[in-house]
């Protein structure tokens, strides 16, 4: 990628460089289990650039596969096995990642669970559990890692807040309240606290192809037709409208570009990354 600036009636180039050296950053759901492809090429990706990879995930073989395969190509990372959910594992990601390499720059709050289950058939337990994961997980990371990146008078947060925090009938009602709600903590964040260096921004893929042919998102399993062939009609319509799906490669590049320096001028935004899906 390049950029152009007139110079005394001529142009000068100059290569942007995606490099993250000297960097941390915590990747949540960065393990490499099937359909968490996301979240690993996100971790990957910062690797390759020179981050300080800490792969948080609450499968610790999945994140081991993550770790391996940086340290293959010559990265640096570490797991760490957490629930995202438990302040208590939170406050442990952060010792670990302190130990390992000092103060979080960059949080990914990636991790997420979610169905396309009605209303009706949410039992209260799910619902609880999809805003613990997907809604409070971001705000207890948010948290813990925040001050350390204030003291820095930098840091970036990056939620991945789904196309269905943009629209009401894509998923079920547990997620999409959540991702809804991760949103407003979005903006508030950046609003709060882009004064003092912090920038807070969400990405919302559509739908992304896992390693499986029963996955279709790294945000969790999608209750498909083959599971739930009776699915609302609203929702098969909703499906229906898709451009296509995207593979993980095609999202981690964008989270790279929002993480790095020059995207400074970005605070408080959502990007889709959907080939139009939610322009339909």
């Amino acid at each position: 990628m390049t950029t152009s600036t007139m110079e005394g009636g001529t142009t000068a180039f100059r290569k942007l460089d995606f490099d993250l050296s000297g960097r941390t950053a915590v990747v949540t759901g960065g393990g490499g289990a099937p359909g968490r492809g996301m979240g690993r090429e996100i971790s990957q990706i910062f690797a390759a650039a020179g981050a300080n990879v800490v792969v948080v995930d609450i499968n610790p073989e999945a994140a081991a596969l993550t770790v391996n395969t940086i340290r293959e190509h010559g990265g640096e990372a570490i797991s760490v096995r957490a629930d995202v959910a438990s302040s208590e594992d939170i406050e442990r990601v952060a010792a670990v990642a302190n130990e390992a390499f000092g103060s979080v720059d960059v949080l990914v709050n990636h991790v997420g669970i979610g169905n396309n289950a009605s209303l009706l058939d949410t039992s209260e337990d799910w619902w609880d559990r999809c805003q613990a994961v997907n809604l409070k997980a971001p705000f207890l990371t948010a948290r813990q890692f925040l001050p350390g990146m204030l003291m820095k008078g930098k840091g970036v947060i990056i939620n991945t807040v789904s196309i269905c925090g943009l629209t009401g009938g894509r998923a079920g009602p547990a997620y999409t309240a959540a991702k809804h709600g991760l949103i407003g903590l979005t903006k508030n964040i950046a609003a709060c606290y882009g004064d003092r260096g912090i920038r807070c921004v969400g990405i919302a893929p559509g739908g992304v192809r896992g390693e499986g042919p029963e996955w279709n998102s790294a945000e969790g399993r999608v209750m498909g037709t083959d599971e739930q062939p009776n699915l609302w009609p609203s929702l098969h319509r909703a499906l229906d409208l898709n451009p296509r799906r995207g593979t993980p490669d095609e999202v981690a590049p964008a989270v790279l570009f929002l993480a790095s320096d020059h995207a400074s001028f970005i605070n408080g935004a959502i990007l889709p990354i959907d080939a139009g899906w939610t322009a339909v």
